[in-house]
Parts: structure tokens; C-alpha cells; sequence
């Protein structure tokens, strides 16, 4: 990707980034914000607002500037597009089937696909990662902290 066409991109990324942050700004006023010690619902909307909007005002002027600094990410590369596109069909199939598999299976399978599809790595060692992180999550989220989670196939 030339110099030219990453400038171009950063421009129109920090327009859109900076008007979701003036909208959202906006919006999180008609909510209560509180204040540090007694947040309120759009305290987080609000706070996360101004920052995405010092963020995009960065990014707009490194590409006025053209000021192209760091190296182009990996899923924008020409096969990246793959495992971006593969990682959000899986987490699209994690979102449908997440109640009726249940927690240990579907969260097992999403790592397990992850980890070997996009990670590149042995059989084995996605099996035991998928296995140790499910298995990791449910002891501290459904036994440590009570977290209702659905048994789907194996309640």
C-alpha cells in the first residue's frame, strides 16, 4: 500500500471516527453521567466519547501532516483479509449458537477455531489452549463469581 492511498485511508478513518465520537458525545449527555466517584450510565459513553475524539483529531493530523509512521497491520496484508473474515464468522456462529450448545461447548469450539485457523498452530496445542481457557473462564465466571451461564447441551 502506497504512501498516498494510507494517508487517504487515515483521513476518511479519522472523519468517521470523529463524527461517531461527536455523535456519541451527544448522546451520552441525555443520559446521567455523575461524576468519578458515582459514575451513572453515560459516564463511560461520555468519557469514551472525548477520548475517541482527541484519537481521531491525532489521527487527522498525522494524515495532514502526511506523517505515516508504523508499519501497515497484518490483516490488511494481502491474505489478512482471510483470517479477519474467518474470525468474525466464527464469533457471527459463537452469538447464534452460544444458548443452545451452551457455554463449554461453544466458547471450547471458538477458541479451538481461532487458535488453529488464525494462529497457525499444532492440533494439539489448540486443543489444550481451547481446552485450558474454557475450562479457566467457567471456573472463574461460573463457579467464582455465580455467573448464570447457559448449559445448552450439556445441562
Amino acid at each position: 500500500m502506497n504512501e498516498s492511498s494510507m494517508k487517504k485511508r487515515n483521513l476518511v478513518s479519522g472523519i468517521i471516527l470523529l463524527a461517531f465520537s461527536i455523535g456519541t458525545f451527544f448522546e451520552s449527555r441525555k443520559l446521567e453521567i455523575g461524576t468519578l466517584s458515582s459514575a451513572q450510565t453515560g459516564f463511560f459513553p461520555f468519557i469514551l466519547s472525548i477520548l475517541l475524539a482527541i484519537l481521531s483529531v491525532i489521527l487527522l493530523g498525522q494524515a495532514m501532516k502526511g506523517k505515516n509512521e508504523g508499519t501497515i497491520p497484518a490483516w490488511v496484508s494481502k491474505g489478512g483479509w482471510k483470517g479477519l473474515s474467518l474470525t468474525l464468522g466464527v464469533l457471527f456462529f459463537f452469538a447464534v449458537f452460544f444458548e443452545p450448545m451452551g457455554y463449554l461447548i461453544s466458547t471450547f469450539l471458538l477458541i479451538f477455531i481461532i487458535v488453529k485457523a488464525i494462529g497457525n498452530r499444532k492440533w494439539w496445542v489448540a486443543i489444550l489452549f481451547a481446552f485450558m481457557s474454557t475450562l479457566g473462564s467457567y471456573l472463574i465466571f461460573g463457579i467464582l463469581l455465580k455467573t448464570p451461564l447457559p448449559p445448552g447441551l450439556t445441562g
